[in-house]
C-alpha cells in the first residue's frame, strides 16, 4: 500500500512542480535531512515519522494541493531545529512573508533565527531572475 501511496503523490507532486514550474525540491529536503540527522538525530527521526505519518498520506490525498504540502514539511522539517521565517523572493528580489498558495516561478526559503543553521530551499523556479539567483547565493549557499 505504501509503494502506491509514494507512486501517486510522486506523480501528484511531478505534475504539480511542472505547473508551476518549479524544481523539485526533494534533493534541497535530502540535503538538509542529511545535515539534521548529523546534528540532531531525534529530530531527524521525527521528520521521518511526521512525513511516513502525515506528508505521504496528504499527497496522495487527491484534494491537496502537493506543492503546497512539500513546502509545508519544508517548513516543518526546517523548523525542527529552531524558529525562523518562510520568505517569498519575486523575479524583482523583494522578499516578504511566504503565505499560501504558492506563485509560479516562485523562489521561497526558510530562514532561520541561528547563524548555524542552514536556510533551506522550499521552492526554486526552474528559472531564477538575476535578483532571485543574488538571493539565493546569499542566503542559501
Amino acid at each position: 500500500m505504501e509503494g502506491n501511496a509514494r507512486e501517486k503523490a510522486d506523480a501528484r507532486l511531478d505534475a504539480g512542480l511542472e505547473a508551476l514550474e518549479l524544481d523539485d525540491p526533494r534533493s534541497f529536503y535530502r540535503n538538509y535531512m542529511r545535515w539534521l540527522r548529523e546534528r540532531n538525530p531525534v529530530a531527524f527521526e521525527r521528520a521521518s515519522r511526521h512525513y511516513q505519518e502525515h506528508v505521504l498520506p496528504r499527497l496522495a490525498d487527491e484534494s491537496t494541493e502537493p506543492v503546497g504540502e512539500w513546502v509545508e514539511y519544508g517548513r516543518f522539517i526546517a523548523g525542527l531545529e529552531g524558529s525562523g521565517r518562510a520568505l517569498a523572493i519575486d523575479a524583482g528580489g523583494r522578499a516578504v512573508a511566504y503565505q499560501p498558495p504558492i506563485g509560479r516561478g516562485a523562489l521561497i526559503l526558510f530562514i532561520p533565527d541561528q547563524l548555524e543553521q542552514p536556510a533551506l530551499v522550499l521552492a526554486r523556479p526552474k528559472r531564477l531572475s538575476p535578483p532571485q539567483q543574488a538571493t539565493l547565493e546569499l542566503l542559501a549557499s
